[in-house]
C-alpha cells in the first residue's frame, strides 16, 4: 500500500484541501524546476536550441509511458482540452456518420466542440441522461452503448464523470464502435494519473488531458493523443515549430511544406514553453513511480470506511465498484440545504467543490484516512443540525 505522500507538497498542516478535481497543489520538486526555469529566462543567452526540444520530447515520452501508448510521437502538446478538441474535429472524417454521441452534463471543453460541429455538418447530436436510479451507473453507460449503432460518428466521452466521478465502461464502448467505424474520444483530465488507463486496451483514436489536475501539472498545458489514421488533419494553428527541420535554425525561412511525423503536428505554438513544460514532465515522472493503480488503491483505503458511515446514514453515490475512488460525487438528502451545508464544511476547514447537486470529494495522495473520516463526521452532524 502506497503511503501518504503530504511532505512532497507544501500543503499548510491546518488545510483540508480534498479537492484535487479542482486542481492540484505541485509537487515541491516541480515548484523548484519552475523557479529555476524562470531564473533562466531571466538570462535569455543562456538559452540553447535544446531548450527548444529536449524537454518536450521527455514530456511526450514521459505520458506515453504513463498511458500505454505505444508511440510518443501521436502525442501533441496543447494548452487546453479545448484547443485539443478543435484539433480533433479538424481531424476527423465527417462521412463517416451522421450521430454525435454525448454523455449529458460532462465538462463544456467536451461539449461545445461538438455542439458546433453537428450544427456545421447537420449531423445529430445525441445526449444520453442518466436516471436517478441505485444501478445509475450500469444504466448509463448501457444506454450510451446501445446508441451506438451505424448512423454513429463518434463518443465523446470522459474517462470518470467530472462531477460525480462515476467511471465509463470505455472498453465496451469501443468494441461497439469497432463494429460500427466510430470514433472514440476521451478527455482524461479528471482521471489520467489517479485512475490507471491503458490505451494499448481501449485503442481511443483521441485522447485529450489537461495538465493541472491529476497530471500534477501547470495550468495551460495538457497532451493530445491523435491515432495514425487521424494524424493527417491540418491543425488549429500553423506554428514554425511544427514543421520539418525546425530544429534548424539558419534555414528557417526556407519554408516547409512537410510537418514533422505524426502529432508533432498538432503541437500549439510555443510548445516548448520553458517554465511549464519541465514542471508537467516532473509531475508525470512522479506519477509513473508512484504509479495510478496505487494512488486509486491509497485513495480507496482511505475512503472506504468514511463512505461506509455515509452511506448507512442516507448519503447516496454512485456503488464503489462504479465510481472513482479519487472523485466522488456526495447527494444530499432532499430535505437537506447544500448551502447550509457547504458553510459548515467552510467553517470547518474543509476544501471541496460543488457541482451541480454534488458535494464533489476528491482525496489524492496528500490526503488522510483522518481527514476523509472527519469529513463523515461533520457531513452526519450536519444533517443532524438542519432537522432539529
Amino acid at each position: 500500500m502506497l503511503s501518504c505522500k503530504r511532505s512532497y507538497f507544501s500543503l499548510n498542516d491546518n488545510v483540508k484541501f480534498i479537492n484535487g478535481a479542482y486542481m492540484s497543489p505541485l509537487l515541491n520538486g516541480a515548484l523548484k524546476l519552475g523557479e529555476e526555469a524562470l531564473r533562466l529566462k531571466s538570462k535569455p543567452y543562456n538559452f540553447r536550441m535544446h531548450h527548444f526540444f529536449e524537454d518536450v520530447v521527455e514530456l511526450k515520452e514521459a505520458y506515453a509511458e504513463l498511458l500505454n501508448i505505444p508511440d510518443w510521437q501521436n502525442i501533441s502538446i496543447t494548452p487546453s482540452v479545448s484547443y485539443g478538441m478543435a484539433n480533433a474535429a479538424r481531424a476527423i472524417d465527417s462521412r463517416r456518420g451522421r450521430k454525435i454521441i454525448l454523455p449529458a452534463e460532462q465538462f463544456p471543453s467536451n461539449y461545445y466542440i461538438w455542439h458546433d460541429y453537428a450544427k456545421e455538418h447537420d449531423l445529430q447530436l445525441h445526449v444520453v441522461y442518466p436516471l436517478n436510479s441505485t444501478d445509475k451507473a450500469d444504466r448509463w453507460n448501457q444506454e450510451i452503448i446501445d446508441a451506438i449503432d451505424n448512423d454513429t460518428l463518434l463518443v465523446a466521452i470522459s474517462h470518470t464523470h467530472w462531477a460525480d466521478g462515476t467511471k465509463f465502461e470505455l472498453a465496451e464502448m469501443r468494441k461497439k464502435l469497432d463494429l460500427h467505424n466510430g470514433y472514440l474520444i476521451i478527455d482524461g483530465t479528471q482521471s489520467f494519473g489517479a485512475l490507471p488507463f491503458d490505451q494499448s486496451e481501449i485503442r481511443a483514436d483521441i485522447l485529450v488531458a489537461s495538465s493541472y489536475k491529476w497530471l500534477m501539472g501547470p495550468y495551460a498545458l495538457g497532451m493530445a493523443y491523435f491515432s495514425d489514421e487521424l494524424c493527417h488533419g491540418i491543425p488549429v494553428e500553423q506554428s514554425w515549430i511544427n514543421r520539418k527541420n525546425s530544429d534548424d535554425f539558419s534555414g528557417l525561412v526556407n519554408y516547409q511544406n512537410d510537418y514533422k511525423p505524426k502529432a508533432h503536428r498538432y503541437d500549439m505554438g510555443e510548445a516548448p514553453s520553458f517554465i511549464n513544460v519541465p514542471i508537467a514532465k516532473y509531475g508525470v515522472l512522479q506519477l509513473i513511480e508512484w504509479s495510478p493503480e496505487y494512488i486509486q488503491n491509497y485513495c480507496k483505503h482511505i475512503n472506504h470506511e468514511a463512505y461506509t458511515r455515509l452511506e448507512s446514514h442516507g448519503f447516496s453515490f454512485s456503488a464503489e465498484s462504479k465510481r472513482a475512488h479519487h472523485l466522488v460525487g456526495i447527494q444530499l438528502m432532499d430535505d437537506i440545504d447544500l448551502g447550509r451545508m457547504q458553510k459548515l464544511l467552510d467553517n470547518e476547514g474543509f476544501i471541496l467543490s460543488y457541482r451541480g447537486n454534488n458535494i464533489r470529494v476528491s482525496p489524492n495522495v496528500y490526503n488522510t484516512k483522518h481527514e476523509m473520516d472527519e469529513l463523515a463526521t461533520v457531513l452526519i452532524e450536519g444533517v443532524k443540525i438542519q432537522r432539529k
